[in-house]
């Protein structure tokens, strides 16, 4: 599937959604009434845009977190093999 439902100028539908996508995210950090408030403020194109945008990215960010834990799982079950120490359970996150 492609990034966005219609064909059409994608140079600057992805201008438009990454704009969109960017604006909802600094809302999202004022709370959920202004995120609201800035959606609203949107056209349908806008909108349908910003959804097409934001799914492409919850789907890599899927693929990746799978990715990753398979290499931990694989990186965890070596360890595990050779006897060696496993890391912390609960690694600092840094983005809090």
């Amino acid at each position: 599937m492609g990034l966005f439902p219609l064909p059409g100028n994608v140079e600057a539908d992805l201008e438009t959604a990454a704009r969109v996508a960017d604006a909802l995210a600094d809302a999202v950090a004022r709370g959920p009434r202004h995120s609201l408030t800035v959606a609203r403020s949107y056209t349908e194109e806008e909108v349908t845009l910003g959804l097409a945008f934001l799914a492409r990215v919850i789907e890599i960010a899927a693929m990746s977190q799978r990715a990753l834990a398979d290499v931990q799982r694989e990186r965890t079950r070596e360890r595990a093999r050779l006897g060696a120490p496993l890391p912390m359970t609960s690694p600092r996150v840094p983005f809090n």
